[in-house]
């Protein structure tokens, strides 16, 4: 366990001893994958930094010097998650050995906060106060426990598809909900509100999914093209709300392209690789459109078992 405070400077140390401990060498790290904190994105940087400062022998002195600059403003470093969106954008320039990837399901939930503020605010802040009020009432929850077996769910900003489970409890409940409401004489959502609600679960139900998929320890790095392209089909067959569904398709572009546009300049062919290499998902590579992304693979692919090669005859030389 890392001793407080969780500085960048700290973390990065750790991280580099547990390497050495483990054996592994900088060629051995082909990504990292963090959170989008500023302390782990600031760790990340500040190993590059000790990497190609070992690969250019420089003294240690020098190294300390560097480190000790960075921990005057180092303890702004420490804070749990980074509200930049620019940091959740996808910077894996193939030149740099320790290649960051951020959290996927933390940048999918970045792509649905347009539901949120734009297309469905008004029904979400109507449903939050709903459920404020039925929770609130001990007699309210007896009765839909009553009638339901269950109870409403509330919306937490700290919790990701909160809102989505928030909606899809209200909508699975509807009738029993309206019930109690009229019962405690407070007014439910109207028809058409009721109408928007469902519109909503159906675009969020995707992305919740493959939310708690990308979180699961069963799935791994070929989930994530997979994923993209899944939610970029469910968002262009989603026929209702266009305005905001077009957005959130350029959002997932735009957070994206580094995964699935090797012309993108910091683009980072592994997560294609691992998903070729699938079997259960490598076909999806296989299409006309996706021969771009294919190509780059292919050429990643080679390369890697090209220096595999290199690096394992040398060993053997040494030893």
């Amino acid at each position: 366990m890392i001793s407080h405070p969780h500085t960048g400077v700290k973390i990065a140390t750790e991280l580099n001893n547990c390497l050495t401990d483990w054996e592994l060498g900088a060629e051995k790290v082909m990504m990292i994958v963090s959170d989008n904190g500023s302390n782990m994105i600031r760790a990340i940087d500040l190993m590059k930094v000790m990497n190609n400062n070992n690969e250019d022998e420089c003294s240690n002195s020098e190294t300390d010097s560097e480190n000790e600059d960075d921990d005057e403003d180092d303890d702004q470093d420490e804070v749990t998650e980074s509200d930049s969106e620019t940091n959740d954008i996808m910077e894996l320039p193939e030149e740099v050995r320790y290649r960051r990837m951020p959290c996927m399901a933390h940048t999918i939930q970045l792509v649905i906060k347009k539901v949120y503020v734009q297309h469905y605010a008004h029904v979400l802040q109507k449903c939050k106060v709903l459920v404020k009020k039925l929770r609130k009432s001990s007699d309210a929850v007896q009765q839909l426990l009553a009638k339901c077996g269950k109870t409403v769910v509330t919306d937490n900003s700290t919790r990701w598809n909160s809102s989505y489970y928030m909606a899809l409890r209200l909508l699975e409940m509807k009738a029993c909900v309206n019930e109690v409401l009229s019962n405690m004489k407070v007014n439910s959502l109207t028809v058409a509100e009721w109408s928007k609600l469902e519109e909503m679960k159906n675009l969020l139900e995707p992305f919740a999914t493959h939310t708690d998929l990308l979180q699961t320890d069963a799935l791994s790095l070929s989930y994530v093209v997979p994923s993209i392209l899944d939610l970029d089909c469910h968002l262009q067959q989603f026929t209702s709300a266009k305005l905001l569904t077009t957005a959130m398709r350029a959002d997932i572009e735009h957070r994206f392209s580094a995964v699935l546009e090797p012309s993108a300049h910091n683009f980072n062919p592994l997560p294609a690789a691992a998903c070729f290499l699938d079997p259960s998902v490598g076909n999806l590579l296989l299409t006309t459109h996706m021969r771009p992304l294919l190509d780059a693979v292919k050429l990643f692919i080679i390369a890697e078992v090209s220096k595999t090669s290199c690096y394992k005859k040398t060993e053997a030389e040494i030893n």
